[in-house]
């Protein structure tokens, strides 16, 4: 059978040393390498159904060449709101209240989430247009943030978002479990959870697999590659192309 191609970012990465170890270790896959600004030259691998492995920007600039149309962000699944603990609201950058608030894009990764401060600069967001839509949220503070990555509905692995030797509160796992198992959210994503200071587990967003982070101790090199090419494999099946 033909070895499936994989289009790695260069310059590496943690995940893309990670995934080419997987690939060495493979008969199924072959790779290429490329910049993100060479994208453009694997046009013809790219929709014949090649996968991009990279940041967010080389994969969602992949999808472009490809004439792919970007999944839809999942940040906040629809029935998601029990697990939230806070509220949150979708509107625009144009209609943020004269308060201090947590936003984030919808559109993935436009920019980092942050706090927005009324009376100070925002970098970052103060060079986007009012119509940039945005989540809101009541500001809270975690004791802890962790990562579980899942695979049809079932947790593969997991990992807190900063490793350190200290005894660390893990979030309620039978919570984790319930969101899972309501499908919200898809086959290939990772569901990111912290515990608040008041001790409850929270929901903190959600994150689809096309290009999904691999954290230290949490899933192995090839589960990782297996769990993006399901994702992928799933674009490509349900792919709707723009012109």
């Amino acid at each position: 059978m033909k070895p499936l191609i994989i289009i790695l970012q260069n310059p590496s990465s943690f995940e893309i040393r990670s995934v080419l170890s997987a690939i060495l270790i493979s008969d199924k896959f072959t790779y290429l390498r490329s910049t993100i600004e060479d994208l453009t030259s694997f046009k013809d691998a790219l929709i014949a159904g090649a996968m991009p492995i990279g940041s967010v920007e080389f994969v969602r600039l992949a999808m472009q060449v490809a004439g792919i149309i970007e999944p839809e962000n999942i940040s906040y699944p629809t029935g998601c709101d029990k697990y939230l603990c806070r509220k949150i609201v979708k509107t625009t950058l144009g209609n943020i209240e004269n308060k201090k608030c947590f936003i984030k894009p919808v559109l993935t990764k436009q920019f980092t989430g942050c706090i927005f401060n009324p009376c100070g600069l925002n970098s970052e967001i103060d060079v986007l247009p009012l119509f940039t839509q945005i989540w809101i949220s009541e500001i809270v503070e975690f004791k802890s943030e962790w990562r579980y990555y899942i695979k049809n509905h079932k947790i593969i692995g997991y990992s807190q978002y900063h490793q350190t030797n200290e005894s660390i509160d893990k979030p309620n796992i039978d919570i984790v479990n319930e969101f899972i198992s309501q499908k919200l959210a898809g086959n290939y994503y990772c569901a990111d959870f912290g515990v608040l200071q008041n001790g409850e587990t929270a929901l903190i967003e959600v994150n689809d697999a096309w290009a999904i982070g691999l954290y230290v101790e949490s899933i192995s090199s090839k589960q990782y590659l297996d769990f993006l090419w399901g994702r992928w494999s799933e674009i490509q099946l349900n792919r709707i192309f723009y012109e």
